[in-house]
């Protein structure tokens, strides 16, 4: 599978995702596990903290979402977002998929070399 580099796609933080953008991130987000699980006690501070801190990590994330009834769900996703400055890439049940450019490299943990974005990765 081809990544977003080779697709011609750049992506910017500052704009709305397009759908062929938001078509390449939802393909490379299959292999992904939840990072993030919600629980009964919502949205808390600590949740919102580990959700920025993934989307810094990786960004490209997963998060799980239990105790949301369905019709709130839709806004429920929609405040998370927004909290956390990332683009809905997906929703599907209980699962919500989370995209945020990165424009500072992260240093990879332990062994020293730096990560490049997700946006220049290869689909696995």
């Amino acid at each position: 599978m081809r990544g977003l580099q080779d697709q011609g796609l750049f992506i910017k933080e500052s704009r709305v995702l397009s759908s062929s953008e938001r078509r390449a991130l939802r393909a490379q987000s299959h292999r992904l596990k939840p990072t993030v699980m919600l629980g009964q006690h919502g949205l808390t501070p600590a949740v919102v903290a580990a959700i920025n801190e993934a989307l810094t990590t990786h960004e490209l994330i997963k998060v799980r979402i239990r105790g949301v009834e369905r019709d709130d769900r839709s806004s429920f996703v929609t405040d998370i977002a927004a909290r956390v400055e990332a683009e809905v890439v997906h929703t599907i049940g209980h699962m919500l998929t989370l995209y945020r450019a990165n424009p500072e490299p992260v240093s990879n943990a332990g062994t020293g070399e730096m990560r490049q974005s997700t946006a220049d990765h290869s689909a696995r």
